[in-house]
């Protein structure tokens, strides 16, 4: 028997969160809400509760009041990763 081991090849920490966000069209100022669950420097992983096919957006999150503009990364399901 043997062990695997998996390194980490992020470049920032990830917090494992759950925060309300909104996907923000810059074009035309629509919003859809997600969930936000991880949560580093470099980006985020979403849920929506809608397949979302947006590539370029700014992710609102209001507990912090803050807007990053974001670019979707992957998908998988109703889960995005984005990067900041």
């Amino acid at each position: 028997m043997s062990a695997r081991y998996t390194t980490n090849q992020r470049k920032h920490p990830r917090h494992r969160v759950l925060k309300e966000g909104q996907i923000v069209c810059a074009a035309t100022q629509d919003r859809i809400n997600v969930v936000i669950r991880d949560l580093s420097v470099g980006g985020a992983r979403i849920v929506s509760a809608a397949h979302v096919d947006v590539q370029a957006f700014d992710l609102f999150v209001p507990s912090e009041n803050l807007t990053y503009p974001a670019i979707a990364k992957w998908r998988s399901g109703l889960m995005t990763g984005i990067a900041f």
